[in-house]
């Protein structure tokens, strides 16, 4: 322990690292220990690493959630897709299911949570990229819609739907020796983010020569 904090003073988290490991492994289960390391993996940009740690003493307490920028997801699917909330602390398990629900949303194409320190306690930052209408922009929209061009393909999409997270992705394909129609609809499951459900169209034609 010594050494970690000698190392940490010196700027060498990797040293501080390797000394608070070998604490562990010589059965220093410490309060102090644990944070620390949790701090060290913090520092590192290792967020599942140091909640590992940190989840053992109860820490990291939030004092704020907030989502940047602000989605136009349905104010009651985005509270229930985020699994933490404020004054609770943020578990691993909580981190993972946060980022598999937005992810299973099929929303968003970009997903971050940050913690900054706020005293004793963190505040939370869900950083998204939201996909709506025809994509994050127009210009992603128009460039999504026509790169199939070449071969005689567009794709049709259309996110976000009623801020609602209904989302429709579809295919034409106007090729003179093999026609194809493809479409699909998914939607939360009973406002559920973690669950899914869709349906499907699709149409093929061949030509032959």
């Amino acid at each position: 322990m010594e050494l970690a904090g000698v190392a940490y003073k010196q700027n060498d988290l990797w040293a501080a690292e390797q000394n608070l490991r070998a604490a562990l492994r010589l059965g220093s289960r410490d309060t102090y220990t644990l944070d620390f390391l949790g701090t060290i993996y913090f520092l590192h940009g290792n967020l599942e690493a140091a909640l590992k740690y940190w989840n053992a003493i109860n820490k990291p307490r939030l004092r704020n959630v907030a989502v940047q920028p602000p989605p136009r997801l349905e104010e009651t699917l985005l509270g229930h897709a985020i699994a933490f909330n404020a004054p609770q602390f943020l578990s691993g398990d909580a981190l993972l299911a946060t980022r598999a629900r937005l992810q299973n949303l099929g929303i968003f194409s970009r997903q971050r949570v940050e913690l900054t320190p706020a005293g004793e306690n963190f505040d939370a930052t869900v950083h998204v990229a939201e996909r709506n209408g025809w994509g994050d922009s127009k210009l992603e929209g128009a460039i999504a819609l026509l790169s199939g061009v070449p071969y005689a393909t567009v794709y049709p999409e259309i996110y976000n739907i009623g801020h609602r997270a209904m989302n429709f992705n579809s295919l034409l394909r106007w090729d003179s020796e093999k026609r194809r129609a493809f479409a699909t609809f998914s939607t939360p499951l009973f406002d559920n983010p973690a669950r899914r459900c869709g349906s499907i169209s699709t149409r093929e034609t061949k030509t032959g020569t």
